[in-house]
């Protein structure tokens, strides 16, 4: 994340209006992040008990997050399975709903094929051809979206650098 984009959060504190999801995660680690020891993850996301609603938006919602420079941590509390995304440090934790759109089209899909049941590799390779499979492919075939002028590889390399340095779920 760049100095100039983290001095703007900083300024600005984004907006804390709070989008709920379906938030998992014990009330005692939601306390245990305002404290002065505490590292709270600032936007918080279920990825897990959320419906798998691929929309063009979120992709492109996705793309101008890594242009813009911010990161998505992802940690796993150890009583949990879910997922959690975290935008930070200077991100306030509660977040707009395209920031939770955006963490969730990337994450989601890094789980792929062993959460989505119905992911179907055979049709997907096809409509893949010779481009390599990517997450950012695999969201774009849930998405019913087509590789036009070589979008899937300009947007995972995109990605690649904004993700740069965060950790990714366990066996991806």
């Amino acid at each position: 994340m760049s100095a100039e984009f983290c001095a703007l959060c900083d300024a600005t504190g984004l907006d804390t209006e709070f989008w709920a999801g379906r938030l998992r995660v014990p009330a005692a680690e939601i306390d245990r992040w305002g404290t002065p020891t505490g590292a709270p993850p600032r936007a918080v996301i279920d990825l897990l008990d959320t419906t798998l609603q691929w929309q063009h938006s979120k992709l492109e919602l996705l793309e101008s997050t890594a242009r813009a420079g911010q990161r998505v941590h992802l940690l796993r509390f150890p009583d949990e399975l879910d997922f959690i995304a975290t935008y930070g440090p200077a991100i306030p934790w509660k977040a707009h709903e395209h920031l939770i759109a955006q963490a969730y089209a990337r994450l989601r899909v890094l789980q792929l094929p062993a959460v989505l049941h119905d992911f179907d590799a055979v049709a997907f390779h096809q409509w893949l051809g010779p481009c390599p499979d990517t997450p950012t492919a695999r969201a774009r075939w849930l998405a019913g979206l087509t590789d036009t002028e070589g979008a899937l590889a300009r947007a995972d390399r995109l990605i690649a650098e904004a993700f740069q340095g965060t950790t990714s779920p366990p066996g991806t």
